[in-house]
């Protein structure tokens, strides 16, 4: 998908306040780099994605890319 159709499509409009979700995202990241992904994570992520768009379909495109399983990192550095 190119960055054109988050960017034009009514159906990635937050509800929430930009800096909110951006806080929310980084929070997720860093929980899933400190202690792995695994299904309560992927279900803590598509929460986050009802709740701060205006529709269902971020969730929707979330939950039919892979994802993949990985353990927790070894390493002191931020995911960001």
């Amino acid at each position: 998908m190119s960055a054109d159709y988050f960017l034009d499509n009514a159906d990635y409009t937050l509800r929430w306040p930009p800096e909110v979700f951006a806080k929310e995202v980084r929070l997720l990241v860093r929980r899933g780099s400190l202690f792995g992904i695994d299904g309560d994570w992927e279900e803590e992520v598509d929460l986050l994605l009802r709740q701060a768009f205006v529709s269902s379909v971020p969730a929707e495109d979330f939950g039919r890319v892979p994802h993949y399983r990985y353990e927790p990192s070894t390493s002191d550095d931020e995911p960001f």
